[in-house]
This record gives C-alpha cells, structure tokens and sequence, in this order.
C-alpha cells in the first residue's frame, strides 16, 4: 500500500521528476566506485525509469518509486558490471611488468612515487597490480600476524586514495 501523503505519478514525465534523485544517487556512486561517467549512467537511470514505467500496474496499489528504485539500479548496474574488472584497477597499464611496451615518462614519474609509499601502500598497489581482488587483498592483510584488522571497504578505500595521490601527482 502506497504512503499516506504520496501522490503517484500520473505521466511519465511526473515520473521521471519524482526519480531522478535516486537516479542521481546511483549515478554518482557508480560514477565514484567504477569509474564511468556520470552523464551516462544518469541517461542509463532514466530508461530504467521508463521501463518501470512501461511495466507499473497502478491498479495493485503499490508505490511506483519503490517499482522504480529496482529498475533503475539494475539498468545501471548492468551497464557497470561487464566493465568492473577493467575499471577498478588501481595502478596504469604501463605499470604492468613485462608488457612489451617500452618505458614512458609516465611510467618513469609513476614508478618515481610509487618508490615514496611506505612499504604497506608498495604492498596494497602490488598486490593490486598482481590482479588479487580486493576482497583477497583484504583477507591476505588481515591474516599478518599483528596486524589490526580492516574491513573489505577500507582495504578499498586505501588503495583508491594511493591510486588518487599516484594519478595526482604524476599529472605535472
């Protein structure tokens, strides 16, 4: 049953201008997390919207936001999940060993600052680097004798901001 003081909308366009602020919030979280741009996944959200809309019965009493909220996370979550792998690197590809590309200044001012992280930030982009998932990175620091114990989000978080200062500082 929908909430006392909601008002359903009755076009498409009432809508879309009652949703766009959940479309907003997954855009920007996927636009945060995976690296993609935040325009698309916005374009993605409203299709949700409109397919929602498409498949909303209105005669079974339901709320449309909550109808809506699913679609438009599985329509931008399926233009993010083929592309996760791909955009959740942490270092450049030029970093990879024995790529057969010769050695770019890129490369030369990245492995410059990569030398100025402490040891366990050289062993987070390593492990990274090495194609461990974060989730196994998390386990593997976690399992060091010692050492204090840190969630999967922030294992993620500290090898997001590394990637942050690397990508900084080598845009002279």
């Amino acid at each position: 049953m929908a909430k006392s003081g909601y008002k359903q909308p009755t076009t498409l366009d009432e809508a879309v201008k009652v949703m766009t602020p959940v479309v907003k919030k997954f855009a920007r979280k996927y636009t945060r997390n995976h690296y993609h741009i935040y325009e698309d996944l916005m374009q993605d959200g409203y299709m949700g919207i409109c397919e929602a809309w498409e498949k909303f019965d209105h005669s079974k009493g339901a709320s449309f936001t909550t109808y809506a909220w699913f679609y438009i996370r599985k329509k931008i979550q399926n233009t993010v999940d083929p592309f996760w792998k791909w955009d959740n690197t942490t270092v450049p590809e030029e970093w990879a060993p024995d790529n057969g590309y010769e050695h770019s200044m890129d490369a030369f001012h990245a492995l410059q600052e990569y030398s100025k992280l402490n040891e366990y930030e050289q062993s987070l982009v390593r492990m990274r680097t090495e194609g461990y998932t974060f989730d196994e990175i998390a386990k593997e620091i976690n399992s060091q004798p010692g050492a204090k114990r840190k969630s999967l989000n922030n294992i993620r978080d500290e090898i997001m901001d590394i990637n942050d200062r690397l990508s900084s500082e080598m845009d002279i």
